[in-house]
């Protein structure tokens, strides 16, 4: 488990991160014509990033740490879309 200050470290780092991405992945995808499935992947994980940034770390370092793993899941999401979109091609 990681001591209190790097855990709110490494969870700045990835609120950082996501507010970041998010909206270049949006933009990403919104480029991409409406039925195009990596369209559909890329916003939905936006969606679920910006979400778990809503819901905020709660009471107590088990809910920080908590909090954290899923920033980091939903940082994980944006970074493998990001990716995806930027591929020649990407799909349908």
């Amino acid at each position: 488990m990681p001591a209190p200050p790097r855990l709110s470290e490494v969870t700045e780092r990835l609120l950082r991160y996501i507010r970041e991405t998010a909206p270049a992945v949006e933009a990403a995808a919104g480029a991409r014509p409406v039925d195009c499935l990596v369209r559909r992947a890329a916003l939905a994980a936006v969606q679920e990033a910006r979400q778990r940034i809503e819901v905020g770390p709660g009471n107590g370092y088990a809910s920080a740490i908590a909090f954290a793993r899923g920033l980091g899941k939903a940082a994980g999401e944006l970074l493998h879309q990001q990716r995806r979109l930027q591929r020649n091609g990407g799909g349908r």
